[in-house]
């Protein structure tokens, strides 16, 4: 069982991207196959650098359909970690759709690691 691994954060510029690449750097060193979810599709830069050596895909999270697409990538890579990398936008469809993922979680067989990045300014916490 793979786990899903939601990587996100408040603001924009506090490193979402960074801990995104040091996760994927650390799972393909563990030897685990990856599945990148690419949320920030204004911006995919961590998608840019890992598509050509792991399983990619970008989905728009400020929608249901994109969290439904979400749902099914996870299904369907199922011997895959699952690392999201957030876009700060979706702060808002995470509170709306979110819960979806939630209790798909048990159906998918797969835990939810989220790592919510902040930095020290004082608009971050």
């Amino acid at each position: 069982m793979e786990n899903i691994y939601l990587v996100g954060g408040g603001k924009g510029g506090v490193g979402k991207s960074m801990v995104s690449m040091s996760l994927i750097d650390f799972l393909i060193q563990q030897r685990e196959k990856v599945l990148l979810v690419e949320t920030d599709t204004s911006n995919p830069d961590v998608m840019k650098c890992y598509q050509s050596e792991i399983a990619a895909v970008a989905l728009n999270l400020d929608h249901v359909d994109g969290w439904m697409d979400l749902i099914t990538q996870c299904d369907c890579h199922k011997n895959h970690a699952v690392v999201i990398n957030s876009a700060a936008r979706n702060d808002h469809a995470v509170q709306t759709y979110g819960d979806l993922l939630q209790h798909a979680i048990p159906l998918l067989k797969r835990k939810l690691i989220t790592l919510w990045v902040i930095n020290r300014q004082r608009d971050c916490v």
